[in-house]
């Protein structure tokens, strides 16, 4: 299944997003800021990206074009 990277600073939607892909066969990995994500993100390719807009240390429109650029050799959806 797709390996997922969900960043929410909600603990709450972390655990759900966490729990509800995971429980269909997905592996997630989660973040509670942008900053965070994009070191993740960088050590590893996610084939999909779902993130909130408003994140504490790097928000959500700035962290997808952060992503996009690393994407260039990795292509892949991103949602915001």
């Amino acid at each position: 299944m797709a390996s997922i990277l969900a960043i929410d600073d909600s603990i709450s939607m972390r655990q759900m997003l966490s729990i509800t892909l995971g429980r269909n066969g997905h592996d997630v990995t989660a973040a509670e800021d942008g900053e965070i994500a994009l070191k993740r993100a960088r050590a590893r390719s996610f084939g999909l990206v779902i993130a909130v807009v408003r994140l504490p240390n790097l928000n959500g429109i700035t962290l997808i074009s952060e992503l996009r650029k690393l994407s260039v050799s990795r292509p892949g959806p991103c949602s915001c």
